[in-house]
């Protein structure tokens, strides 16, 4: 094995990453091994300027520190290290790689990824945050505008940008978007309420005065606000078309935007991971957006032993993606994503067989496989089918279930998150889990929102303890779908065994559109005038709950 040791050093250490990468030895094994310490890394030393196709973030050309290309079996062992980068910034960006494991470091940011106050007034005027600027650096300017600062970076509510204003305690409102400064913006995109403003600075923090007009929010005294400015700006650890990839024992306290995330890649193991906030720091919110994040990947995704909590969106999504066919022409079809967030990945490979719905009836009309696949200038993709395939037309969509991993969530604890989000069509195991302050384990394909794939096909929950869940007005387990009822492609074998629920609104299981469902051995107290489980639009169902009220 080729040992490269790292020594630790004071100052900004990126120069001695790029020095260590540039020792591995191919075709052999590799590691990279880290002496014990605090690591500090900044821009100069790192990779610049590195490209990185990926739909979920607001811009494409990154810094990054370890920039893993085309690596194989290779080890960084960070010996308990901790890792502190100075500004916004990749950690980990793999590309290609098969059989790397990352283990035993923490990723920390110097910088807040956020802001928050603490509600000290609240009218129809306005109201005033109280917000502690050695944590949160904010400003206003004389146009109204809240400037955040973040490493070398400002980001302004100037240009009409919406910045996302949430609680600081789960489940509790607001859930909206401000515009401080802007007199005009297009809000139609936008998924939740908004709200006008003019921001101006005080002694402790910043008056935000509602302009005319707009809608007024009341907020208790001393709730705690918070403000995200970048919600994709960043991931911490990014893999794409990667096998074999394995994270153990790694803590992440700060991200702007996604903890973790793989695309396109096979057989992703972790182990022993925490995406939370630091102790003591006094934060609300580790991550800007998701926790962990996988989509179009196969094989097995196992999450063991690990703990999420207080990300700002879902601890954890997995699933695929819906295209849309823009024209058909013999065996070629030329096709888009339904979401401009996908990017510019090609979700489709040779051999990929896919299942192509008519948009009308959100039927199965027909399967075909990709024979090959290439991008076009214009931003959409022709593909060759192996196959004639007659009554395919513009505006079908289709889904890729050779892409659809099997899944194992086992002996990991999850709390104050919105949800658990899982649309694909692999085994889900969901076993021995703690999940507490959530809204919803939420398993549905968003076929025309999100664009999220697919169907459930074989789910078992089992052994899992609910606590103070659900948080807001939906169900703890939730399964259903967003095509029409009277659609073909449904949710199918589901088993929900042995749960334990404490706690909450009463609202437990939630299960529609599915077909063979067992509900078993659960445990709960339901409350008063509240249906506990609810059942609709199933078949063969065995539900042997002690209670009476179902809802068919």
């Amino acid at each position: 094995m080729n040992i490269i040791e790292i020594k630790h050093i004071h100052g900004n250490a990126s120069a001695s990453i790029e020095d260590a990468l540039g020792k591995i030895i191919p075709g052999e094994k590799n590691l990279i091994r880290f002496e014990k310490g605090i690591y500090q890394f900044d821009w100069e030393g790192c990779r610049t300027d590195v490209e990185i196709d990926c739909g979920y973030l607001r811009s494409s050309r990154k810094h990054v520190l370890f920039a893993l290309e085309k690596l194989t079996d290779l080890t960084i062992d960070g010996n308990g290290s901790e890792f502190l980068f100075l500004d916004r910034m990749f950690p980990f960006y793999l590309q290609q790689c098969s059989n790397v494991t990352l283990k035993n470091f923490t990723i920390d940011f110097a910088c807040s990824m956020l802001t928050q106050g603490t509600v000290v007034a609240s009218d129809n005027s306005g109201f005033e945050l109280k917000i502690d600027r050695s944590l949160f650096r904010c400003r206003t300017d004389a146009e109204g505008h809240v400037i955040f600062d973040c490493g070398r970076s400002s980001f302004s509510s100037a240009g009409n940008c919406p910045i996302l204003l949430g609680n600081a305690q789960g489940g509790r409102p607001p859930w909206d978007y401000i515009f401080a400064g802007s007199t005009q913006a297009d809000t139609s995109h936008l998924p939740t309420g908004f709200i006008w403003t003019d921001a101006e600075e005080t002694p402790d923090g910043i008056r935000f005065r509602y302009r005319k007009a707009s809608r007024i929010l009341l907020f208790p005294i001393g709730d705690e606000l918070f403000f995200n400015y970048m919600p994709r700006q960043n991931i911490n650890i990014y893999m794409q078309n990667c096998k074999g990839i394995r994270l153990d024992g790694i803590s992440i306290y700060r991200g702007g935007g996604m903890g973790i995330v793989a695309d396109f890649s096979e057989n992703i193991s972790i182990d022993r991971c925490r995406i939370v906030v630091r102790p003591g720091r006094g934060e609300c919110r580790s991550t800007t957006a998701d926790g962990m994040f996988f989509s179009q990947c196969s094989g097995l995704i196992s999450i063991r032993n690990s703990r999420i909590s207080n990300t700002l969106d879902d601890a954890l999504n997995i699933h695929g993606f819906y295209t849309r066919i823009v024209s058909v022409a013999g065996r070629t079809v030329r096709f888009q994503h339904a979401n401009a967030s996908h990017g510019k990945r090609i979700p489709y490979t040779c051999g990929d067989k896919l299942t192509v719905s008519d948009p009308e009836t959100q039927n199965r009309k027909a399967i075909v496989t990709a024979a090959d696949v290439r991008p076009e200038p214009d931003g959409t993709v022709l593909m060759q089918l192996q196959e004639e395939t007659p009554g395919l037309k513009a505006g079908d969509i289709m889904e890729n279930e050779t892409r659809a991993a099997d899944f194992l969530f086992e002996n990991n604890e999850v709390e104050g998150v919105p949800h658990l989000r899982i649309s694909d069509n692999g085994k889900l195991r969901i076993r021995n889990n703690t999940f507490k302050r959530i809204e919803s384990v939420y398993f549905c394909d968003l076929l025309v929102y999100w664009y999220e794939c697919g169907a459930i096909k074989d789910l078992v929950m089992e052994n899992n303890d609910f606590i103070d869940c659900p948080t807001g007005g939906e169900y703890a387990i939730t399964v259903e779908s967003s095509r029409r009822v009277t659609s073909d492609i449904r949710n199918q074998n589901i088993r929900i065994l042995n749960n334990r629920f404490t706690g909450g609104s009463g609202r437990n299981i939630r299960v529609q559109m599915a077909d063979r469902v067992i509900i078993s051995g659960n445990s709960y107290t339901a409350a008063e005038n509240v249906e506990p489980i609810e059942l609709r639009n199933c078949t063969e169902v065995s539900c042997r709950e002690t209670t009476s009220d179902i809802v068919r």
